[in-house]
């Protein structure tokens, strides 16, 4: 008898989560398990990835333009997909923990389950708030987040980084027994065949090209550092910037580089379902973040094997620095340090990524939780 498997999310348009699901659940052993995605909203382009044998179910919210009587259809309609799947499955993950009835769902499927942390949450509840917030209240803060999502009702918390599972451990030390590492499964078959894709707008050769990939939100992406470091080194050295992705911040850095005249510089390519090709054509990634979980665009350029110069986030000190790029402090003034040393100097990647062992880990890891052996 194959085992019954759900994850509970949001949708599945673009970003990392989304993307690390859908890598995920494409590489399981489908002969084993059976594997069930329910979503608040059926929708998104990574829809299109998934293997044909995985069932994909939606909430069918109503968009009704009437306030009411939209709450009132998508109550019943979230009741009535609880109800319809108590103890349906033999494990159950909550994967996008964000969101209360993705994490109400997933614990209501089946008594054996677990929730993911796709990021540091000290990290972000102060990102939050404020930056200089006393401990107490930052614990506070912390309990309220998760405690609205029902997260310390699951069996098990995964955390996507050492890091990340650290800063909760610290908060809860007596729930260390529930902590498991489970890094991010790369789909690197994907990413390398995506990468040899001709693309008509990008050329290697013309100048030195830095690459970012992100969703445009400036609480946590931080990309206003990258176009301010631009200004100070455009004015000694030759070299262009992409920018692929989007988000409700995106105008903000159109009139950042407009006003800043950098327009012959950085360069807005908007979302790319395939930004394979553009990262392996760059010579180096390039990321502001103030936190993160771990990028998956850090596992995608150690694939293709770019340089990465990334502010110290998540287990970047431990993963990348030395050997996949240079890590910086989490500061405006060093990202522009870090780029500029990279103009002057490049950077040697030091070692092959072991991709193959990295997957298998992170697979055997989620076996072992679903099957009770950790």
């Amino acid at each position: 008898m194959k085992k019954k498997i759900l994850f509970t999310t949001y949708d599945l348009n673009m970003g990392g989560i989304e993307r690390s699901l859908v890598n995920l659940v494409n590489n399981f052993d489908l002969n084993k398990y059976d594997v069930t995605i329910i979503l608040q909203k059926k929708e998104g382009y990574l829809l299109n990835e998934l293997d044909e044998r995985i069932i994909v179910k939606g909430y069918n919210l109503s968009k009704s333009r009437y306030k009411i009587i939209r709450k009132f259809i998508n109550l019943f309609k979230i009741i009535n997909v609880y109800f319809s799947n108590i103890n349906k499955f033999d494990f159950s993950f909550c994967y996008g923990y964000g969101y209360k009835p993705s994490a109400v769902l997933a614990l209501l499927a089946s008594k054996n389950n677990a929730v993911w942390m796709h990021t540091n949450i000290v990290e972000f509840i102060r990102n939050q708030n404020d930056l200089n917030l006393p401990e107490q209240k930052v614990y506070k803060l912390v309990n309220k987040f998760l405690r609205k999502r029902k997260f310390k009702n699951f069996k098990k918390y995964l955390f996507v980084s050492q890091n990340a599972l650290e800063a909760y451990a610290v908060l809860y030390p007596c729930e260390k027994e529930k902590l498991v590492l489970c890094h991010n499964y790369i789909d690197y078959k994907t990413i390398i065949k995506g990468s040899k894709t001709k693309v008509s707008d990008m050329y290697k050769k013309d100048k030195l090209t830095f690459i970012n990939i992100s969703r445009h939100t400036e609480y946590d992406k931080k990309l206003s550092r990258i176009i301010n470091a631009i200004e100070k080194l455009n004015k000694s050295y030759d070299f262009k910037l992409i920018m692929i992705g989007d988000g409700k911040d995106n105008s903000l850095y159109k009139d950042m580089v407009n006003k800043k005249n950098l327009k012959d510089v950085v360069y807005f390519y908007g979302k790319k379902e395939n930004p394979f090709p553009y990262l392996k054509n760059a010579d180096a990634l390039v990321m502001s973040s103030s936190f993160e979980g771990f990028p998956t665009t850090f596992f995608e350029a150690m694939v293709l094997n770019i340089p990465i110069i990334t502010t110290d986030v998540s287990d970047s000190k431990d993963i990348i620095k030395d050997k996949y790029g240079l890590v910086v402090d989490n500061d405006d003034t060093s990202i522009y340090l870090g780029m500029k040393q990279f103009l002057d100097k490049k950077f040697i990647i030091k070692e092959k990524f072991n991709y193959k062992k990295y997957n298998d880990d992170s697979l055997k890891t989620i076996y072992d939780i679903i099957n009770n052996e950790r």
